[in-house]
Formats: C-alpha cells, structure tokens, sequence
C-alpha cells in the first residue's frame, strides 16, 4: 500500500502518465513497475482508520487489484498510442521537418536544469509537403497531433509564468485573470472531460 506526497496540480488537465503515478511498464513493456525514486511507503492494512487517508490495496489475494488492473491497462493503451507515432516522426525527420526548440524565455538555466533533447515541427516544411506525403501522415493518423504540436508551442510561456507564481506569489500573481489562460483551462478542462468518456 502506498501514500502520495500531498500537492495540487496547477492545470485542469493532467497529463497521462502522471495520472498513474508512480507506475509505470516494467523495461519489457508488459508488468508494473514503480518509477525510480518514488517514494512509496507502507502504511498499514486497508482497515487502518488513524491515517485519514484512503488506502488501496496493490493485490486482492495473488493478483493485481482491479484498480492495479485498470492502471496497467491504461499504460498498455499509452504505450501503444507512442509507438505509433514513431513512424510518423522516422518520416519527418527524414525529410528534415524536424529542428532542435529551445523552450522560450529559459536563455540561462540553472546548471544540471537544461531542457534539451526537445525539437519542433518546421511549419513551413510542413505545410510544402508534397499530397502524397500528407496522404501518407493522415493514413498513419497523424495530423492531429501534429497540429495540436504546432499549436501548444506558446505554452511554454505559460508554464514559465505558472511556475514564478508558485514560487513568488506576491510579486507574480496577476490583477485580472489573463484571457488567453481563461481560455486555456477551458479547452485543457474539456479534453480532460473528452478523456473520461473516452
């Protein structure tokens, strides 16, 4: 059994795989396994009342529980839905529509904090792409994503925001709610409710 650290996500929509923490597939891609250095701690038996917390048991008598079971089969579908995007980025990043991103206004991270290792859909590229390679992308399923990509960029300033208002409250916290993050948490709001129903 296993208690989670106490904090709030700050965005309505919680991305996938932390909405199984701390699982996730074993290096064979089939079992679960625990992320390395979650912290995860017994707590007492199902029964135990003194914690005031919900406790959920990992096995019913030799197997998973069904919520071990829901939790596995989620991360099977995930795994699935990232490798099959791999053909499609293998494709682009032949035709060189691939480029290194350098997350906006982060120009001096701290040392051992650098985002590297990102990249970012050439729009230009990709939107001069020949109609029998556009036919090839939307037989692999693949132009959504790849919009909604182009289309999340701006977020980064964002994030950078959200975060100097966690750390620094008073100095960062704006009068009015901006527009463009009302607008933001609306649409993150109803692909989370479009993923429940899914």
């Amino acid at each position: 059994m296993f208690r989670r650290v106490e904090g709030r996500w700050q965005a309505p929509y919680v991305p996938a795989a932390l909405r199984v923490y701390p699982f996730c597939l074993d290096d064979e891609g089939r079992g679960l396994a625990l992320w390395e250095g979650a912290a995860v701690e017994a707590i007492g038996t199902e029964e135990d009342d003194s914690l005031g917390l919900p406790v959920t048991p990992f096995f019913e008598a030799d197997h998973y529980s069904a919520t071990l079971v829901r939790t596995q089969a989620f991360l099977h579908t995930l795994s699935q839905g990232i490798g099959g995007v791999h053909p499609a980025l293998a494709f682009l990043d032949e035709r060189q529509l691939l480029s290194p991103w350098r997350v906006p206004d982060i120009d001096h991270p701290q040392p051992g904090h650098e985002l590297d290792g990102l990249y970012q859909l050439d729009e230009r590229a990709f939107n001069a792409l020949s109609d029998a390679d556009w036919l090839t992308l939307r037989h692999w399923q693949a132009l959504g994503w790849l919009y909604a990509h182009l289309d999340s960029r701006h977020h980064a300033k964002r994030f950078k925001t959200m975060a100097r208002r966690i750390v620094w409250p008073t100095r960062y916290a704006p009068a009015v709610a901006e527009a463009s993050d009302e607008a933001s948490d609306l649409l993150a709001a109803m692909a989370a409710e479009l993923d429940r129903h899914d």
